[in-house]
């Protein structure tokens, strides 16, 4: 009986053990060295406390943000964060309150989060590029609504002091 060979065999290779790559060489005239893994942005969007008959926070409304703090505390902690918050109405003084119960710098207003904003997609492009670790969106609800869609994928209207938030 004559054995046929295979190509393989002719060639030497039956049994060769795959040799990993070389390792690849950083620096002048080499590959670029390879970016530092980034860590997931946590973006947190908040329609703002229960407000009273003369368009200011209420009692109630400041329960629901000492109760949202209490909630977003272990997530902040040692973190770089920003909040920012619609300019108009009782927003503000939620923002405020939620910063003060967190111990974190004085919000920043943002006219993109005011109520009938157009702009709420600039600010959702800008959001991976802004300077912090978690960042906390204080608004209304059709724009809370907008942006917790678009970090959801899916329409979830937001009650008073509610909250949601994803990684980016």
């Amino acid at each position: 009986m004559v054995e046929q060979k295979t190509q393989a065999q002719e060639k030497g290779v039956v049994g060769a053990v795959a040799q990993p790559p070389a390792p690849r060489q950083f620096g002048k005239d080499r590959l670029a060295e390879p970016e530092p893994i980034r860590q997931m942005k946590k973006i947190v969007v908040m329609r703002h406390g229960h407000c009273n008959e003369h368009d200011q926070i209420s009692d109630y409304g400041k329960q629901q943000v000492e109760h949202a703090a209490e909630m977003l505390r272990e997530l902040v902690a040692g973190k770089n964060v920003l909040i920012l918050t619609s300019p108009t109405c009782w927003v503000p003084p939620t923002a405020k309150l939620l910063g003060e119960k967190l111990g974190i710098a004085e919000p920043k207003e943002d006219e993109r989060l005011g109520m009938g904003s157009r702009d709420l997609g600039r600010l959702a492009d800008e959001l991976p590029k802004m300077d912090a670790d978690v960042v906390i969106l204080v608004t209304h609800q059709p724009e809370a609504c907008a942006l917790s869609s678009w970090l959801h994928q899916g329409s979830r209207n937001l009650k008073n002091g509610e909250f949601v938030m994803a990684d980016l």
